[in-house]
């Protein structure tokens, strides 16, 4: 038996519309509801990537999860809870374009002997966000 891929990243939020926003509006992935729950998006959403795979799921801080036997643990910006993301992506030029539209703080490091273009960028909770364009 073997790990075969990242399922998904689980990310307790005090921001929670602010980082469905960064993620839906900034990187233009798609939030949608938790497999399951029914009506609008109040506590939790799950982010899809482009294959329809949902990457990332979104709670809000203080909220119980299934398995939790007390309250979830506080998500405070630079907790360290998560240290990063990384995504592999696509449209390199139209990616960093939305970034600066946003106004959102990035920094770039391009690895050209691997054939690798990197932007790190923080969203509302202070958790690197990893994009890679190969």
């Amino acid at each position: 038996m073997g790990i075969k891929k990242l399922d998904h990243v689980n990310i307790r939020t005090p921001h929670l519309e602010a980082t469905i926003a960064f993620y839906s509006d900034v990187l233009g992935m798609r939030a949608g509801l938790p497999l399951g729950m029914e009506g609008e998006i109040t506590d939790a959403a799950w982010i899809y990537d482009d294959s329809g795979a949902a990457a990332l799921h979104l709670g809000r801080a203080g909220m119980l999860y299934p398995g939790d036997t007390e309250v979830a643990p506080p998500a405070e910006p630079g907790s360290a809870m998560v240290h990063h993301v990384a995504f592999d992506c696509d449209d390199h030029a139209g990616v960093l374009g939305k970034l600066e539209a946003a106004g959102v703080e990035h920094f770039r490091n391009d690895m050209i002997a691997f054939g690798l273009r990197q932007i790190f960028a923080r969203d509302p909770n202070g958790v690197l966000v990893e994009l890679n364009f190969r």
